[in-house]
């Protein structure tokens, strides 16, 4: 379910094969945060461990072509900091729901000891309007208990995904809030806002209704 310009970030969900580099290996410089900086002077050295490991993945020219957007219309919103080829994706939502799933799913990286190296952010390029961009995923809402690292969250994003179960009424109710809590933050800003319902293939758990 769309709750606003969820159209723009249609190609999330056009994945192909995957080739992502181990987290020890030298990425382009898009794979990091924008704001690294502000995260190493805001938050504890030992905290920072965990937020600024990266996946990067670089697909060929056959797969480039095949991501190639079909809409006209620019992807996120022009109120971002990056320089205009690199937008920033956070992902939003209860623990438990799968928000590293998906943010895994979309980095390429595999289940097992893979995975454990990966770190809490995903790139991808991708052509948009036959221009090259990067996504960035951020999944880090749930990396630290500290309310500044959330606050930062709301305001560093340009779209945002908040991530529920449908198993788990609890957590539909939560990412309706976050939503809230979002526009709040981000009032005087036009940040496109994906509501997605995981879990949908458990049906005989499921506590939110299609309705």
């Amino acid at each position: 379910m769309t709750l606003n310009r969820g159209d723009k970030l249609r190609y999330l969900d056009k994945r192909r094969g995957s080739m992502p580099f181990s987290a020890h290996q030298h990425l382009h410089r898009r794979s990091m945060p924008v704001d690294e900086r502000d995260l190493r002077a805001s938050l504890p050295q030992d905290e920072l461990s965990g937020l600024v490991r990266c996946t990067s993945y670089s697909p060929g020219e056959a797969h480039r072509e095949s991501w190639t957007s079909d809409s006209s219309d620019s992807v996120i919103s022009s109120g971002s900091d990056s320089d205009g080829s690199l937008y920033k994706v956070i992902l939003l939502g209860e623990h438990g729901v799968g928000k590293t799933s998906l943010a895994r799913i979309f980095g390429g990286v595999e289940d097992g000891a893979e995975a454990e190296e990966a770190g809490n952010t995903y790139d991808r390029s991708i052509m948009v309007d036959g221009e090259e961009a990067s996504l960035v995923v951020f999944d880090i809402w749930e990396q630290d208990d500290s309310q500044w690292l959330q606050n930062y969250c709301m305001k560093m994003g340009d779209a945002y995904i908040i991530v529920y179960s449908v198993t788990d009424k609890v957590s539909f109710e939560k990412a309706s809030e976050l939503r809230i809590q979002l526009r709040r933050a981000r009032q005087t800003e036009d940040i496109p806002i994906i509501l997605v319902g995981n879990k949908s293939d458990l049906v005989r758990s499921r506590e939110v209704s299609v309705d």
